[in-house]
């Protein structure tokens, strides 16, 4: 086999690094969509978190107004026990912790529960 000329040792070191090119070009886009992909799986598993804790908080809400209406109708604490049911949880208050003045000035003050917090908080109190 007779060596290249000077112009096809050139064009084949020119298609072979064309090759190498595409495959660093399709990996960066493949790593790009992926780093989106997790981006926007963040966002909406935030999104979801705080609907349910609002879902959860609004029923929460509505099961001590029950009991509550449940008391003024005349019955006991005792009575509705008896019956079945438990006394309905203090409502949880959001508390700033010691880090929370950090978390600040960081910009990232996320003071709000996820949703199996609160799931749990809410069958605890139940």
């Amino acid at each position: 086999m007779a060596a290249p000329t000077p112009e096809e040792a050139v064009e084949a070191a020119r298609q072979a690094e064309q090759r190498r090119l595409e495959a660093v070009r399709t990996l960066a886009e493949a790593r790009q969509h992926a780093d989106e992909s997790q981006a926007a799986a963040k966002q909406e598993r935030a999104d979801l978190e705080a609907r349910l804790a609002r879902q959860i908080g609004e029923t929460e809400r509505a099961v001590r107004k029950a009991w509550k209406s449940a008391l003024s109708a005349g019955w006991t604490p005792t009575e509705l026990h008896k019956i079945g049911f438990q006394s309905p949880g203090k409502p949880t208050r959001r508390r700033r912790d010691s880090g929370s003045s950090a978390r600040a000035e960081n910009g990232s003050d996320d003071e709000q529960h996820s949703a199996p917090d609160l799931a749990s908080q809410a069958s605890d109190a139940a």
